[in-house]
């Protein structure tokens, strides 16, 4: 499709960052300090907001990640702490190549909509509350409806929940805002 070819060009300078998983070995003792047991722990390693958005061009979040990089508030994203309701590649896609052609080709229209999808603070989904209002940093709201265990970001459902990274969570959308 011509228009993910416009969008990965847009990614001038894709950052190569690998989150993976870590082990440790953790040995406990007992009360005379003689070592018991070992254990192995899997622990994640995470990256800020940003990197965390940068999965490549394949990933879900590829088309989000080149609005944010169109808003150049990267240095930002790695810095204060954020929650970030990104839309999937799918929700871009639902647009329909014509409109995504013209956002595109607006960097003003790119930045917008990266901004009106991220507000400051950490926000896992169990933080927010049915009916909260959070102020974007683009100075939209975004209003919260929850029903059991479904959350929705103004008209978009939370496919998936708590991505954590080392400066906030990211939740997936279905739905660009």
């Amino acid at each position: 499709m011509n228009i993910k070819l416009s969008i990965i060009g847009i990614s001038v300078a894709t950052m190569l960052f690998a989150c993976g998983e870590k082990t440790v070995e953790k040995t406990t003792t007992n009360t005379q300090n003689v070592p018991q047991t070992t254990q192995k722990e899997t622990k994640k390693q995470l990256a800020p907001v940003f990197d965390m958005l940068n999965g490549g061009e394949d990933s879900e979040l590829a088309f989000f990640f080149s609005f944010v990089q169109a808003a150049n508030i990267a240095n930002e994203l790695t810095k204060d702490n954020y929650t970030v309701f990104a839309p999937n590649k799918a929700a871009f896609m639902a647009l329909g190549e014509a409109k995504l052609e013209q956002l595109v080709a607006n960097q003003g229209l790119m930045t917008k909509i990266a901004k009106t999808h991220i507000v400051k603070g950490k926000y896992k989904i169990s933080d927010l509350k049915d009916g909260q209002i959070l102020t974007t940093i683009q100075g939209n709201t975004l209003t919260i409806k929850k029903d059991g265990d479904k959350t929705k970001v103004g008209n978009a459902n939370v496919n998936t929940a708590d991505i954590e990274a080392t400066n906030g969570f990211i939740h997936i959308l279905d739905k660009v805002l």
